[in-house]
């Protein structure tokens, strides 16, 4: 076993950034390590993954970097191990060529990014910097969370629910196009909520308020009824994505007849985001099923986003799946996400699923996206999000 510990200077006040190496090659982890250095990052650099399982077990690390083939386990084998213990903890795998079955398994154990070797010096400084900004933003959002969890309950809730019954009074609907660049033609638009509560300003906030406060189902029905209302005026082969949460499905109100949202079940396709855990409802797939009997469509959102895995994707046998902005943005540019987002695209054709590509900002991205097979795709090139209903551009700048 190779070792190499580099510790931060004894007159450093601030402890650095703290960053774990795993490969069995002892060049690489010195050239890792000279690269990492100069930016005055703790580098602990193991060429052993079994010693590496032992110093995670006890040490916290504010990055990950290991190789994807090792002689004892995997990279992949090593961050499902890392992640049992550090679910947080950003992970970046080296690989020369990731195939079909390393990309579906990164997207389940949620890698952050691939870094295809050789890895340019300051590729893997800026991918490393990136990741430890990452972590220590989680840390303070656990922080600020502590830190409300401090105040008495009762004036914690009275001010999340005066700031939550604002949101719904205020809580509105934009749409963006999704769209099928090839031939110039609308495919259908995503309602997205809004809110213009100061205190809830953006959709994650309102959400994580309202499940604080079980108030979910309020949220799902007025996001359901403004849409499904304005998109009465919508072109008529346009199709309407609406996201719902777990939760969502308990609302018998979401099965109900004679509703605006039932009378056009027929061009709906209900979002469930990969990011969400539909094991909060035990009987949720037969609950798809029944939406699907009323004429309902199913996407799997956000897919390469969180950690959820595939099962849910598996499960859902979804008629779309959107690939997540983060694995879209910059692929032009990104052999390796080009290789990755080929595969899913293969994946999904396979199990008949159509793929919409989230995040399209460019023109490089979106003829890029074209050739890897995304047919539809959605994003600020096109349109930004918008009252009812924006218009589109194909050419932009």
């Amino acid at each position: 076993m190779v070792a190499f510990a580099f510790e931060p200077p004894h007159e450093q006040l601030a402890p650095l950034p703290k960053v774990l190496i795993v490969d069995d090659d002892s060049l690489v982890l010195r050239s890792l390590q000279r690269a990492l250095s100069a930016q005055s990052f703790h580098v602990v650099a193991l060429s052993d993954v079994h010693e590496a399982m032992r110093v995670v077990e006890a040490e916290n690390f504010d990055c990950v970097l290991c190789d994807i083939r090792m002689p004892k386990m995997s990279g992949l084998g090593f961050a499902r191990f890392v992640r049992s213990l550090a679910p947080e903890v950003p992970i970046l795998l080296m690989t020369g060529d990731p195939q079909l079955e390393s990309a579906i398994e990164a997207i389940e154990v949620g890698i952050l990014e691939y870094l295809p070797k050789p890895i340019e010096p300051s590729k893997l400084r800026s991918s490393v910097a990136r990741a430890v900004k990452l972590n220590r933003f989680a840390r303070l959002r656990r922080e600020a969370h502590d830190v409300i969890k401090s105040e008495p309950p009762m004036s914690r809730a009275d001010k999340l629910s005066g700031a939550f019954d604002r949101a719904m009074a205020s809580l509105f609907v934009v749409f963006q196009p999704i769209v099928i660049p090839e031939t110039e033609k609308l495919f259908g638009y995503e309602a997205l909520l809004r809110s213009r509560e100061p205190e809830l300003p953006t959709p994650p906030h309102v959400i994580e308020a309202a499940e604080t406060l079980g108030r979910t189902s309020e949220v799902g029905a007025k996001v359901r009824s403004l849409a499904s209302s304005a998109f009465l005026a919508a072109p008529a082969d346009g199709l309407l994505f609406l996201n719902i949460l777990p939760l969502d499905l308990l609302d018998e109100d979401l099965y109900a007849s004679g509703t605006p949202l039932s009378g056009l079940a027929e061009r709906i396709v209900l979002e469930v985001t990969e990011r969400a855990d539909l094991a909060k409802v035990k009987d949720a797939l037969p609950r798809i099923q029944r939406l699907r009997t009323l004429g309902y469509r199913i996407a799997v959102d956000d897919l390469g986003a969180g950690y959820a895995g595939l099962s849910s994707f598996a499960a859902l046998e979804p008629e779309f799946t959107k690939l997540d902005m983060s694995l879209i943005r910059g692929a032009h540019a990104s052999s390796v996400k080009q290789r990755v987002i080929g595969s899913i695209v293969s994946l999904c054709r396979d199990l008949g699923s159509r793929v919409v590509a989230e995040g399209i900002e460019t023109r490089a991205d979106r003829d890029t996206l074209v050739r890897l097979g995304c047919e539809l795709q959605q994003g600020y090139y096109f349109a930004k999000p918008g009252p009812a209903f924006p218009s589109i551009t194909w050419d932009a700048p």
